[in-house]
């Protein structure tokens, strides 16, 4: 049960529209705590933002990039029936690296409420075909802390790493 109406004035509060959509059971499991989205980036987008009917749940996909950064993408579509998040391709075929190979790709994020616990999910692919003498490997940290890794993603096959457990910004 919620309640989504105040009356704190003047006036008759009303919704004009009022849509919730369904995940599976298995996606952003949490125990008995709800959910509030902070944002939710295509790493290697820069143009454009998606939605229905790319992303069969109608989550929107804001770009994002960063002047050292290279975009990559590639035309094919990513793999993701093994994923339950179903993330959507169009989402999957971009990423971002840095420009120059020897620095790490770091993603900062300032949370508003130092006293709120925050559940992270990123979503890789491998975009480019590396050859049988290449490959990509990566570690994730939280506050400089080991999180996962060393990761490397299979070519086009969608993969998500996640927080089980709530973390704290300090």
């Amino acid at each position: 049960m919620f309640n989504c109406l105040v009356k704190s004035n003047k006036g008759i509060p009303f919704i004009s529209a009022i849509e919730l959509r369904p995940l599976p059971d298995e996606n952003y499991n949490v125990g008995d705590y709800s959910l509030a989205l902070i944002w939710r980036y295509d790493i290697g987008q820069t143009a454009k933002q998606y939605r229905y009917p790319s992303d069969l749940h109608d989550r929107l996909w804001y770009p994002f990039d960063r002047d050292d950064w290279t975009q990559l993408n590639t035309s094919l579509s990513s793999t993701t029936e093994d994923n339950s998040y179903q993330v959507p391709s169009i989402v999957m075929c971009t990423a971002a690296t840095p420009k120059n190979a020897e620095d790490s790709l770091n993603i900062f994020w300032l949370p508003s409420d130092s006293n709120a616990q925050y559940h992270i999910y990123v979503h890789f692919a491998e975009v480019e075909k590396l050859q049988a003498n290449e490959s990509r490997q990566f570690n994730i940290t939280f506050n400089r802390e080991p999180f996962y890794g060393p990761s490397s993603p299979g070519y086009m096959s969608a993969t998500t790493i996640y927080s089980r457990e709530a973390w704290s910004p300090t």
